[in-house]
């Protein structure tokens, strides 16, 4: 007689596997969707405001931008992983987020902190890279806004069958 397992508790969530290094064509699906992504919202941004930055200089700031995005996504996972493993978010709520008022509110407020720190950052890198400080403004609330870690909210528990 064969014995029917469910996994539902050893699943994560998708967006972890994106920014997890042992899946490599999903790391580097991320990675270059980022990247493009990045690029985009930061050359549009930099054009809408009438500014140029020389290729190397954009491209520079561009690669920074793009390498402090992962880091602080990959952050804001761990922020969530870590609340998942201390309990502090209701049980199961980690693959079905919209069924816990609380959780919503904890994811949120993640995104919201990762969403600061691209800003931060992107804002230090844009006036590193020549662009005037009251475009850096804008240009990094672009990034913070555009490129924050929406995918947070969006529930394992539409793949996770699909999937076993």
């Amino acid at each position: 007689m064969r014995r029917h397992v469910t996994l539902y508790n050893v699943i994560f969530p998708l967006w972890f596997l994106l920014f997890f290094p042992f899946f490599p064509p999903l790391f580097l699906a991320a990675a270059v969707g980022n990247l493009v992504i990045d690029g985009a919202v930061i050359t549009l941004s930099l054009r809408a405001f009438r500014q140029q930055l020389e290729k190397g200089a954009l491209r520079s700031y561009i690669l920074k931008a793009w390498l402090f995005g992962f880091l602080f996504d990959f952050i804001g996972a761990a922020l969530l992983l870590g609340m998942e493993l201390l309990n502090l978010l209701e049980p199961g709520s980690f693959y079905t987020i919209w069924d816990s008022p609380i959780t919503v509110v904890a994811y949120l407020i993640v995104i919201t902190l990762v969403g600061a720190a691209i800003y931060i950052a992107n804002r230090r890198l844009s006036i590193g890279a020549g662009v005037p400080a009251n475009v850096a403004h804008k240009v990094a609330l672009n990034m913070a806004i555009i490129t924050a870690p929406w995918v947070f909210l969006v529930p394992t528990s539409l793949f996770h069958h699909s999937m076993f």
